[in-house]
C-alpha cells in the first residue's frame, strides 16, 4: 500500500540485518504517520552475555551491525525520528541459570568447586559488580516522528 500511512510499525530483531539500516529506516519514516510510532528492539549492547563471551549468532552473517545505545539514537535521528523510550530487558532468573551455564562452560570447574560458588556467583548476577550489566538479551525503544524536521 505505497500511498498508505500508518500510526504504529513495530519491528523486532530485524535493523542488525539490514544493509545499511539508515535506508531501511527512512522507508519505515514514509511509512508512518505524522504523528505515529515506531517500536524496536536490537541486541542489547549491554546484555550479561557479552561479559561471558560474544554469541556466534552476534556476528556476520547472522548480524551485520551492532548498535550501541548512543548509536542507535543517532541512527534513529538520522532517519528522522526522535527517540521517546529506551528500555533494557529486565535480567530474568532464566538470565542467571543460562549466565551460569555459560560461565561454567567458559570455565569448567569440579562439581563441588561449583557447589560452593553458587550462592557468590548468584550475588553477583543479581548486583552491578565489577563491570557487570544486569540486562537482558534485548533493548526496546519507541521512537515518533521527528515534527521539527519538513
Amino acid at each position: 500500500h505505497p500511498n498508505r500511512r500508518y500510526d504504529a510499525i513495530a519491528f523486532f530483531q530485524v535493523l542488525e540485518h539490514q544493509a545499511p539500516p539508515l535506508n531501511f529506516l527512512r522507508t519505515v519514516y514514509g511509512l508512518v504517520s505524522p504523528h505515529g510510532r515506531i517500536y524496536l528492539s536490537v541486541p542489547n549492547p549491554d546484555r550479561y552475555q557479552l561479559r561471558i563471551k560474544r554469541e556466534s549468532w552476534d556476528n556476520p552473517p547472522h548480524h551485520l551491525i551492532r548498535f550501541s545505545k548512543q548509536g542507535i539514537t543517532a541512527l534513529l535521528e538520522r532517519a528522522g525520528f526522535q527517540v521517546h523510550r529506551m528500555i533494557d530487558q529486565p535480567f530474568t532468573e532464566e538470565n542467571r541459570t543460562q549466565a551460569a551455564k555459560q560461565l561454567y562452560a567458559q570455565y569448567p570447574l569440579p562439581k563441588r568447586v561449583r557447589q560452593l560458588l553458587k550462592r557468590p556467583l548468584v550475588h553477583v548476577m543479581n548486583r552491578h559488580v565489577a563491570g557487570w550489566s544486569c540486562t537482558g538479551q534485548d533493548l526496546y525503544v519507541q521512537a515518533t516522528r521527528d515534527l521539527s524536521i519538513s
